[in-house]
């Protein structure tokens, strides 16, 4: 309903203020009291998993242990019930925060709130505390998005697939050579590697293609 409200043309501040008194009902109040909330206690996972969890493999990053080992570093039982716990604040509650409130502040303001703006942060940070390129991936898929309709022209959608294209390629090979501790590369090799998941993650199967990586 949100993205569908808003249209590429510039809205005026009267259209703006209009909108925004048409959304402050009750039960839109406690929607986005339930996402804050949501959004909270994702971030405050996220933040508790890296200092007493994640922080111990970025110690092991570039030393000694295998490809292998180091991927598998925080599978390890010992964790088990913390993993569950990230893995619904990154992948359900921090997305649900996050889509919230960019498009809410699109409609009501044409920008991005600095509330928008901590969360997308928090959820892009919950994926590089493991090396995950899933919640990564989802941030800069959200961040895209709103670009898209948050565009005016043509041009200016233009340049903000391009350099959203580019930054998706960057972090998609970076996280996948950092995750298998792999810390000597260049730049030719990260975009080789960022376009390799791209096109095995879209244009296959995506569980196939995670088993490959896992297991080869």
């Amino acid at each position: 309903i949100l993205i569908l409200s808003y249209s590429l043309d510039q809205k005026s501040s009267k259209e703006l203020l209009a909108r925004n008194l048409e959304f402050q009902n009750p039960l839109f109040i406690q929607a986005k009291n339930f996402v804050l909330l949501a959004g909270l206690m994702g971030a405050g996972v996220s933040i508790f998993y890296f200092f007493f969890i994640a922080l111990s493999m970025f110690s092991n990053l570039g030393g000694e242990l295998s490809r292998s080992e180091f991927r598998f570093l925080l599978f390890d039982d010992r964790y088990r019930y913390f993993n569950i716990l990230l893995e619904l604040a990154r992948r359900i509650l921090l997305p649900i925060a996050v889509s919230f409130l960019m498009f809410q502040s699109l409609i009501f303001k044409g920008r991005l709130s600095n509330t928008a703006k901590l969360f997308w942060i928090i959820l892009f940070f919950s994926g590089v505390i493991t090396l995950d390129r899933g919640p990564v991936m989802i941030s800069m898929a959200l961040l895209i998005v709103y670009l898209v309709l948050a565009s005016n022209s043509y041009k200016k959608l233009i340049l903000y697939l391009s350099v959203s294209f580019a930054l998706v390629l960057i972090l998609g090979g970076l996280v996948t050579y950092l995750q298998y501790n792999v810390t000597e590369f260049s730049f030719i090799e990260i975009m080789g590697q960022g376009l390799a998941v791209i096109i095995n993650r879209l244009f296959y199967d995506p569980a196939l293609m995670s088993l490959t990586y896992s297991f080869s």
